[in-house]
């Protein structure tokens, strides 16, 4: 069924030229169904994501921190510099 909906015009059929169809792409948007594969499995109970939110919240803050250091290094890297070299050679 899915290679009845591909779209294929003469030349180049099989030669990868693949084109995701319909049905791939609305499968792809479902919710997942509960439960299972891609269900995200059984219930946590409050203290355990307590836990998850306390090391995602260390995350985060880690991640912001090497963030801001990128951030100041690149406008040091970035700023022109005040030498008096003007790049000429005598």
């Amino acid at each position: 069924m899915a290679q009845e909906r591909q779209i294929g015009h003469g030349r180049g059929r099989g030669v990868g030229n693949s084109f995701p169809t319909t049905q791939c792409l609305e499968e792809g948007l479902r919710p997942p169904p509960p439960g299972g594969k891609g269900g995200g499995g059984a219930k946590r109970s409050p203290e355990q994501l307590e836990v998850e939110n306390t090391g995602l919240r260390r995350e985060n803050d880690y991640l912001r921190q090497q963030r801001d250091i990128l951030k100041k290094t690149l406008g040091i890297l970035s700023e022109p510099t005040t030498s008096g070299f003007n790049g000429s050679t005598r």
